[in-house]
């Protein structure tokens, strides 16, 4: 059995175990503690972190990063939603978040950055070499425009010539 197949089990039963804590007493850690991670982790965790081949470990700081904003946004737009139509409970607002932890757990997770070219900067065709260096006393012209012999910019130069000169 793979071993992202728990991950993505606990992803998709922590919806339904914020569910059940709202049945306990009002106030209590018990209560509002798993509530309170599966909203700012939960939906995001369930797109980001279910990858095929797993994640490397700057992809796995990238995805637990990345899972907080985006499970916010989504905690936002189902309340604003429910807000709108006039029908915000805790009940409302907790049931498609964790149907759609559950749904998108069970899919591969949105391809991250860091998960395809290796979480350090290894990019395909990355080299480590430095930039060639300029010869000392010449200067890189700017794109665009091209330095003149006496090191002023194109633009300059080309200004004094349609002002007749600086007149």
């Amino acid at each position: 059995m793979p071993k992202e197949i728990p991950l993505r089990a606990a992803v998709a039963l922590s919806g339904w175990v914020a569910l059940a804590a709202t049945l306990l007493p009002g106030g209590s850690p018990a209560r509002w503690v798993p509530v309170l991670l599966f909203v700012c982790f939960g939906p995001g965790l369930a797109l980001l972190h279910p990858q095929p081949e797993g994640l490397r470990p700057g992809a796995r700081l990238e995805a637990f990063a990345l899972a907080a904003p985006i499970s916010l946004s989504i905690g936002v737009l189902t309340a604003t939603s429910l807000f709108l139509v006039r029908g915000f409970t805790v009940t409302a607002f907790l049931l498609p978040l964790a149907a759609f932890a559950t749904v998108v757990a069970a899919l591969p997770g949105l391809p991250l950055p860091a998960a395809t070219r290796g979480a350090a900067g290894r990019a395909r065709g990355f080299s480590r070499e430095a930039p060639p260096a300029t010869p000392a006393g010449e200067t890189v012209p700017r794109s665009g425009s091209e330095g003149t012999a006496d090191g002023a910019s194109g633009d300059a130069a080309g200004r004094a010539q349609h002002d007749g000169g600086g007149r």
